[in-house]
């Protein structure tokens, strides 16, 4: 099992640059892989938050790159889902941090959130945070799906957005 993990590790290595000659030979060995073998060292990258991946900021968002590409071509939509709860976590950690989470509202636009309201404060503080970027676009789009009834519990968070 560790030379599996060594053997992920190196290819999330790789993944974190999409600009790398050998990602799509990365992209390919990863998703070959049992989703019970990648998923758990995937979300531990993800929420390494710098301990022990020196350039995390970075690698979040190739990371988040990766999902994208394997929802669009792949059609992966069940290993991704896995991975909302702790996309959105990076959202609420966000301001401590110097990651883009324009990926991570891409990656957030290729599913139906209906159901995942619990992530309306994580996109209200992303457009508190990130005022004047993509991002902030993107939640907005993104909170525009939620129905009126997802949005009661979050009024008065809601009240706060009037003035950004």
């Amino acid at each position: 099992m560790a030379d599996v993990t060594e053997q992920i590790l190196e290819l999330l290595f790789t993944l974190a640059e999409p600009n790398d000659s050998e990602w799509g030979v990365a992209f390919a060995s990863f998703f070959s892989i049992a989703s019970t073998q990648t998923l758990p060292v995937l979300i531990d990258a993800f929420w390494d938050r710098g301990a022990t991946r020196p350039y995390w900021e970075d690698e979040v968002e190739g990371w988040c790159i990766m999902l994208y590409h394997a929802q669009r071509t792949l059609s992966k939509s069940d290993f991704i889902e896995q991975c909302i709860p702790t996309l959105i976590g990076l959202l609420y950690i966000q301001k401590g941090y110097k990651f883009d989470p324009s990926m991570v509202m891409e990656v957030l636009k290729l599913f139906d959130l209906s159901g995942y309201s619990y992530i309306i404060p994580a996109l209200i503080q992303t457009v508190r945070y990130n005022w004047g970027s993509d991002a902030v676009t993107d939640a907005r789009e993104l909170l525009k799906r939620f129905s009126l009834v997802e949005f009661q519990p979050y009024q008065s968070l809601l009240a706060s957005l009037e003035s950004l």
